[in-house]
């Protein structure tokens, strides 16, 4: 599964940037049942329960941030387990 796009926020940049790393934002922009704790950071403990065709089930695993710029980007880099898969994502 590929998720990617290009999005122009009327907004400062700074407010843009904080938003993309709220907790609660982040939760309501993944499909599914999500949890996010926020252990540090940059760092997240995080479960999903999907309901995706052929992808669906229950996932468990962690969220860094990486390469951070403020307030210009940064990444995020995922990795987790779910019925029978191992998931990676950046």
């Amino acid at each position: 599964m590929k998720i990617e796009g290009n999005y122009t926020f009327q907004l400062p940049i700074q407010d843009v940037y904080d938003a993309l790393k709220d907790e609660k934002l982040l939760r309501e922009a993944v499909p599914g049942k999500v949890h996010f704790k926020m252990t540090s950071s940059t760092h997240y403990e995080a479960s999903m329960d999907l309901d995706v065709p052929k992808f669906g089930g229950h996932y468990e695993g962690s969220i860094d941030v990486t390469d951070t710029q403020e307030p210009s980007f940064y990444d995020l880099s995922a990795q987790g387990q779910g019925p029978g898969r191992h998931v990676t994502a950046t």
